[in-house]
């Protein structure tokens, strides 16, 4: 037997209990095998940078869910059937129209991206490599050298369509409509469940909203808590009423076009509004909290312009009035007064403005020793003593200890608003 001769072995592969026909030469330095088994690690290597570092073992991935990428590591230099997007599948499909396959570094790592919007729902998909895929000594890579089988692997991927309006509706604060009737409230519908941590007051510059052409701010965003579908909806709460009778187109802006640069809305996957899309109001449906609202404001708007009417010269009397008429309001209606503070800078005022006088004149004699002494009695405040400048004259409780005088510090208290100043009073103690 001549060791130069090529000899064929037929029958069994290594490792496999198939009679598939293995082809060697002998002497040479290299193997050319038919097969080249393949394995994913059973974990994610949590970055990309754990893949395409020069220590990451074959089999080494990661899923980048925000990005929409799967990168991942061969054992061996791959030819050009490893970036092949028909080489490999999803749920054994084809990968989604617009998915790119590079080589990253070198021709063992590979990286899989998927197109935005390929995917409607964030779950766990099975990736496929399948058998066409071949190493640069043409090995084709299978999960089994006895099974020969294309190699798989579970992975979770994410939703990656972004939510777009589907409908908007105004609300009527009447259930009779009248062809005057306005509304500040539109109820926006989107095709899918928004996130509920979105941040609300950054939400109002994600939306533009139009009527006969001209634009209408939006004022503020709310939850819709109630209903069909309410996780995938939105309350806008416009600055100015508008007619029921006319349309409202309402679209999604551009978060470069927005103030704020960013898009607040977005789906439970995390994916932002998509920009453009809109829909038309041209319908209402009654709301009972709407009305509910109406009618609160109604309430509040005669309180709110009677402290919009104090001013400095108002009278104790009025201030008063006003607090009694805010005081009134339920918790619901005091939320359209918006000038409660207004109310409470003339009432410090008011008892900013007290001035205090002693209530008696003061002797030290037989009938007068130990005399409380206070400020003259003034409707609708209290006095409570603090101090005393002169312990030996009038002692710490107010009362009379010999003749002399002694500054005596009082909080003043108007009963109506609760509002608290500090006063002095000089009290003299005669002798007899």
């Amino acid at each position: 037997m001549c060791w130069g001769l090529a000899l064929e072995l037929y029958k069994y592969l290594v490792n496999t209990l198939k009679n598939d026909e293995l082809t060697t030469t002998v002497g040479s330095n290299t193997a050319n095998f038919q097969y080249s088994a393949f394995a994913f690690d059973a974990s994610d290597a949590g970055s990309d940078t754990a893949v395409t570092a020069t220590s990451a073992a074959a089999g080494t991935y990661h899923v980048d869910a925000t990005k929409s990428t799967i990168t991942f590591k061969y054992a061996k230099e791959m030819d050009e059937s490893a970036r092949q997007v028909a080489n490999y599948t999803l749920d054994g499909k084809a990968l989604p129209t617009g998915s790119k396959v590079d080589f990253v570094g070198d021709k063992t790592v590979v990286r899989i991206t998927l197109p935005e919007g390929a995917l409607s729902q964030s779950t766990q998909y099975k990736l496929g490599i399948k058998t066409d895929v071949t190493t640069k000594e043409g090995s084709k890579i299978v999960a089994s050298l006895q099974t020969k089988a294309p190699v798989e692997k579970v992975i979770t991927l994410a939703d990656t369509v972004k939510p777009e309006l589907a409908s908007a509706i105004y609300y009527s604060g009447v259930e009779t409509v009248e062809p005057g009737t306005k509304t500040d409230r539109l109820e926006v519908t989107f095709n899918e469940k928004l996130n509920g941590s979105i941040s609300l007051t950054a939400a109002k510059d994600d939306f533009l909203v139009t009527v006969n052409g001209s634009e209408v701010k939006v004022a503020s965003v709310q939850a819709v808590t109630s209903g069909d579908n309410k996780d995938r909806k939105l309350l806008l709460i416009l600055n100015q009423e508008v007619n029921l009778s006319q349309a409202a187109t309402v679209s999604i802006v551009d978060e470069d076009a927005q103030s704020d640069k960013t898009m607040a809305v977005k789906d439970l996957a995390g994916n932002k509004a998509k920009a453009g899309s809109s829909a038309v109001a041209s319908n209402y449906k009654y709301n009972g909290a709407y009305a509910g609202s109406i009618a609160d404001q109604a309430a509040a708007t005669p309180v709110q312009n009677q402290i919009a009417a104090l001013t400095n010269s108002s009278t104790q009397t009025q201030v008063e009035a006003a607090r009694t008429a805010y005081t009134a309001l339920t918790t619901a209606q005091k939320s359209f007064v918006t000038n409660e503070a207004d109310l409470q800078t003339q009432e410090q005022r008011i008892v900013n403005a007290v001035v205090l006088t002693p209530a008696a004149t003061y002797a030290v004699g037989t009938t007068a020793a130990g005399v409380q002494v206070s400020p003259a009695a003034q409707t609708g405040f209290t006095f409570e003593l603090t101090n005393s400048s002169n312990p030996t004259i009038i002692d710490a409780y107010g009362k009379t200890v010999a003749a002399g005088t002694s500054t005596l510090t009082y909080t003043v208290t108007n009963t109506s608003s609760g509002k608290t100043s500090t006063k002095t009073l000089d009290v003299t103690v005669n002798a007899d």
